[in-house]
C-alpha cells in the first residue's frame, strides 16, 4: 500500500468537468443574486432565494466531487494501473447538459417562460430521465402549477417571449 503525500486529490477528467460545471452554475447564481439587488424588495426575494439555494447546491456538489475523488484515490492506490478519463471524454459527458440549459434559456427568450418551461420539462424528463409519458405529464403539470402558484403569490409577470410579441 502506497500513501501519497499530496493534500489535493488526483481528480479524473470527469471530476474536473463536474467541478467546472458546478462552478459555472455557482457563478450564474452569484450573478443572478447581484443583478437582483437593484430590484424592489418584493421583486428581489424570489431570485435571491433561488440564487442562494442554487449556490449552496453547487458548492455541495463540488465538495462531494472532491470527496469522491479522495475516496477514489485511496481505492486506486491499491489497484493496478488503469487508464484515466481524458478531459475530452469528460467534456463529452458534460456538454449535453450545457446544451439543455442553453436550450431552456433560448426557449424562454423565443416562446416565453411558460411554454418553454413546459416543453423543457417534457423533453428533459422523456430524454434524460427516461420517464414514462403518464409520469412525465404529471411531473410537468406539477412543475408548471408550482411555478404558476409562486407567480400568483409573488405577483410575478413571467416573460412572454419574442415570438408571441411578433405575432401579436
Amino acid at each position: 500500500m502506497t500513501m501519497t503525500n499530496s493534500v489535493t486529490p488526483r481528480l479524473s477528467g470527469l471530476s474536473i468537468a463536474r467541478l467546472v460545471f458546478s462552478g459555472l452554475i455557482a457563478g450564474i447564481a452569484v450573478a443572478a443574486y447581484l443583478l437582483s439587488m437593484d430590484f424592489a424588495r418584493g421583486a428581489r426575494l424570489f431570485p435571491q432565494a433561488v440564487s442562494v439555494l442554487v449556490f449552496g447546491l453547487a458548492v455541495a456538489s463540488m465538495v462531494v466531487t472532491v470527496w469522491q475523488g479522495r475516496k477514489a484515490e485511496r481505492i486506486l492506490d491499491n489497484a493496478p494501473e488503469t487508464s484515466d478519463l481524458t478531459s475530452d471524454t469528460a467534456f463529452k459527458e458534460v456538454w449535453p447538459y450545457l446544451v439543455w440549459i442553453i436550450g431552456a434559456y433560448l426557449g424562454m427568450y423565443l416562446i416565453g417562460f411558460f411554454p418553454a418551461a413546459g416543453l423543457f420539462c417534457l423533453l428533459f424528463l422523456w430524454r434524460v430521465a427516461r420517464m414514462k409519458w403518464l409520469g412525465n405529464i404529471a411531473m410537468t403539470a406539477l412543475c408548471l402549477l408550482t411555478v404558476l402558484a409562486l407567480g400568483v403569490g409573488l405577483n410575478i409577470s413571467w416573460p412572454r417571449g419574442l415570438l408571441p410579441l411578433l405575432l401579436a
